[in-house]
């Protein structure tokens, strides 16, 4: 048997097909009058459940959300108590967020909840609607958001066998969740140690202790510091091993080019124009190409400074900060806008080296402390001048590289296998709530 018209899935045999509205009560909300905070508590008063507050929410139960509604709040608003095992859906903004009420609780009209009757059972009627997600977004309707209304709601179908085989469908599906949560938890875990190997590497790379036993071999050479000590604040830097000079972006640049920014305002999207980078597509150590704007030659042209050579090292000092890499040879006549800068840096210095000091903890930790500005944040040009950088010889510069990108590529097989292992995981979960809704368990 299936749903006719909905043809939604096929119904096992043995279970019984109805609409929600059959079988359930479905109820909307409200919201009293923001503007008067006399209608809400942060503290206590009747629990009131809003779709924000199941964003990111992972369990599968929820008692009370982030405000309250006060007497005066629940009188005033069509918000209405639903009886403990309700099942939340969302409606809108976005649809899909679901779980079971724990107690007695009011939701805001961003919710269309059901009320199970005798026929249903709840933990099954909140697994059976996250199978249904899917079909109730594609239903939805609305200009400025889509939105789920009731009557659509009521109409979506439901599928559901006796009551005995209801608490064991859920129940299975309640220990693949567990089961999936605890492999979710295991693979966050491993990606902030991850995220933390790569930042270790980083340190011990630019403090020379990646290369420590290599210099003892015989390796390196004298390096001459061309800045005053001053422009580096030598004085409130850690010591350098032998060999090592503490150096500014300032003293590595070409001489004939200057530490700047680039175009300040890119106008409109130009097919056939010159590829601009802006702080999105500078990443920690890589240029993401993926969403390059083109822009008009003549207003590219007003920057000409900043017309790429190959070899840059480009940093974003506006928008999203952090970012660092190497401009390529095959982005020679590309621009950068004015949330990137560009450093040009002397032959006698690998451009790839001095990206990777920048992208240290220790840089990166300087650059957020030099950050200025309310409402737009950045970093000053002339703050970046003179960031303090460790600059050893360019054979342990070749050397360091060399390791880092060895050790790099360790770290990004491993991130892989954790993607896989994510992927896995989702995949292993939704194909468990899809067989239970086959009549499989």
């Amino acid at each position: 048997m299936t749903w006719g018209d909905d043809d939604y899935y096929e119904v096992p045999t043995g279970w019984t097909s109805r609409k929600l509205g059959e079988v359930t009560n479905v109820v909307g909300g409200g919201t009293p009058k923001t503007s008067d905070p006399a209608n809400f508590s942060a503290t206590a008063g009747h629990p009131w459940i809003t779709p924000a507050d199941l964003t990111g929410y992972t369990q599968k139960y929820i008692s009370s959300g982030r405000r309250f509604l006060s007497d005066s709040g629940l009188k005033n608003s069509s918000a209405r108590y639903l009886p403990e095992g309700s099942v939340l859906f969302s409606s809108r903004a976005p649809i899909g967020h679901i779980a079971i009420a724990a107690n007695p609780v009011t939701t805001n009209q961003g919710f269309r909840s059901f009320v199970p009757n005798g026929e249903l059972d709840s933990s099954f009627l909140y697994y059976a609607l996250k199978h249904l997600t899917p079909l109730a977004q594609s239903r939805a309707s609305g200009t400025t958001f889509p939105e789920l209304s009731g009557s659509k709601a009521a109409q979506l179908p439901i599928a559901y066998p006796d009551r005995t085989l209801q608490e064991q469908i859920a129940k299975l599906l309640d220990e693949v969740g567990d089961a999936a949560r605890l492999a979710n938890h295991h693979i966050g875990a491993a990606r902030q140690i991850l995220t933390r190997l790569r930042q270790s590497i980083l340190v011990a790379a630019c403090s020379g202790r990646l290369t420590s036993e290599w210099r003892l071999r015989g390796g390196g050479e004298a390096v001459t510091l061309s800045s005053d000590d001053d422009s580096t604040e030598s004085g409130n830097l850690p010591p350098l091993p032998a060999g090592w000079a503490w150096m500014t972006p300032d003293d590595l640049r070409v001489s004939d080019r200057a530490i700047t920014y680039g175009v300040i305002k890119l106008g409109l999207e130009v097919p056939d124009g010159v590829p601009t980078l802006r702080s999105s597509d500078v990443r920690l150590l890589r240029i993401d190409e993926s969403g390059v704007k083109r822009i008009a030659p003549k207003i590219a042209d007003n920057y000409a400074r900043t017309y790429i050579r190959g070899g840059e090292v480009l940093v974003t000092v506006r928008g999203s900060l952090g970012g660092v890499a190497v401009a390529r040879d095959h982005m020679r006549g590309w621009n950068v806008s004015r949330e990137v800068a560009m450093l040009p840096i002397e032959t006698a210095t690998l451009p790839e080296y001095v990206a990777l000091a920048i992208a240290s903890p220790r840089s990166q930790q300087w650059m957020n402390n030099v950050t200025k500005g309310v409402t737009y944040t950045g970093v000053n040009i002339r703050d970046l001048k003179r960031l303090p950088l460790p600059i050893p010889s360019l054979v342990e510069q070749k050397e360091i590289l060399t390791r880092v990108g060895t050790l790099f590529s360790l770290a990004d097989s491993v991130a892989k296998r954790i993607d896989a292992a994510s992927r896995a995981t989702q995949s292993c979960a939704h194909a468990a709530l899809a067989k239970a809704f086959e009549g499989d368990e």
